[in-house]
């Protein structure tokens, strides 16, 4: 079996991707200490948003931009997970992003 260049290019990859997932702590954890720490984050999103229209008030602010891109990445995405399973339970984050 030869090696090309991008089996060397992916593996220098998945190494670095591996690195960068160590520093940031997630990592460090199980898949199901993960899920936990993400519904941790799906409940506050949801408490807080409550039945408003935005985060902070009647116009959309940064932060608005912040949690739409991570909720909808969750909710969205066609890839099933516990995350996005628990996440579709919360009508306000599911109307939020629709």
């Amino acid at each position: 079996m030869q090696i090309t260049d991008q089996d060397i290019a992916a593996n220098r990859t998945r190494k670095k991707i591996r690195q960068q997932i160590l520093g940031h702590g997630t990592g460090r954890h199980q898949a199901d200490e993960i899920f936990t720490l993400g519904k941790q984050d799906v409940d506050a999103l949801a408490v807080s948003l409550g039945d408003k229209p935005y985060f902070l008030n009647d116009q959309p602010t940064t932060l608005d931009a912040s949690a739409f891109g991570l909720l909808v990445n969750i909710i969205a995405c066609p890839i099933e997970s516990p995350l996005k399973e628990y996440s579709l339970s919360k009508d306000n984050l599911v109307h939020y992003v629709e």
